[in-house]
């Protein structure tokens, strides 16, 4: 499994159809919401994806978004307490 290589591609939809574009990258590293697509920078919302080949295929995995926080244990404790219940 030595000198695997991974890229990072951008799953979005622009005008109806569905695109895999090369996400903008500041020169800082971040990434952005942007991508390239027929040589303009556009905003497009969508799915990060991590791509790279494993024996010979290309392996795909979607990354969760980074700005969504999940709503489940913190959330619901916080509303036991204010009803007074107990863990």
């Amino acid at each position: 499994m030595a000198n695997r290589v991974a890229w990072l591609t951008k799953r979005v939809k622009i005008g109806g159809e569905w695109f895999v574009r090369k996400p903008i990258v500041k020169p800082t590293g971040f990434v952005t919401e942007k991508v390239e697509h027929n040589g303009q920078t556009v905003h497009a919302p969508g799915t990060f994806v991590l791509e790279w080949y494993e024996a010979g295929k290309r392996q795909r995995k979607p990354l969760p978004n980074p700005r969504v926080k999940p709503r489940t244990h913190s959330a619901r404790n916080s509303r036991h307490l204010r009803l007074g219940h107990t863990a």
